[in-house]
């Protein structure tokens, strides 16, 4: 008599058990904290300040993430109190993206322009330009965690499909 058990493949088992505990971390943290930040931001009072840099950084990719990769930087300078200070947040989870998102965030902040910058009143240094919710920012965040934890469940289910005969 010839039957068939199903075995469970610990090792495999354990990597996906892992994988899916780093895309909910990669969640949590990442989209959690742009979001907070984001509906906290709304109360903020704000300032006039000046972009004193404002540019697309291109960053040549690896084997591991092979391609151009796309950052817009914007620098600001503003005043709270007699406090000159600078920022660098455009909005929440910004700015890493493809490349005519990076440049249309970097048109809508020219070096030399004048901008609106909010800031946190117990400690002015954490500003932004854009405040409240950003769903680009959120959904980054949610896709790349999803990706992650889709790729732990393919992991649990190779881990249960071991067969002995």
């Amino acid at each position: 008599m010839n039957s068939s058990q199903s075995r469970i493949n610990w090792g495999m088992f354990l990597l996906g058990l892992i994988v899916i505990a780093l895309g909910i971390s990669i969640i949590i943290v990442n989209a959690g904290e742009a979001i907070y930040n984001s509906f906290y931001s709304l109360a903020w009072p704000s300032t006039n300040g000046r972009v004193i840099r404002s540019g697309v950084l291109v960053e040549q990719g690896d084997a591991q993430h092979p391609g151009n990769h796309y950052r817009a930087q914007v620098e600001y300078q503003y005043m709270v109190g007699n406090q000159q200070l600078t920022g660098g947040t455009v909005y929440f989870g910004c700015c890493i993206g493809g490349q005519a998102q990076q440049e249309a965030i970097v048109q809508r902040y020219p070096s030399n322009g004048r901008v609106a910058v909010y800031y946190d009143p117990n400690d002015p240094i954490n500003s932004v330009l854009e405040k409240g919710f950003n769903f680009e920012a959120l959904s980054t965040w949610l896709l790349f965690g999803t990706g992650i934890i889709l790729a732990g469940f393919l992991c649990l289910e190779k881990g249960k499909r071991k067969t002995v005969a």
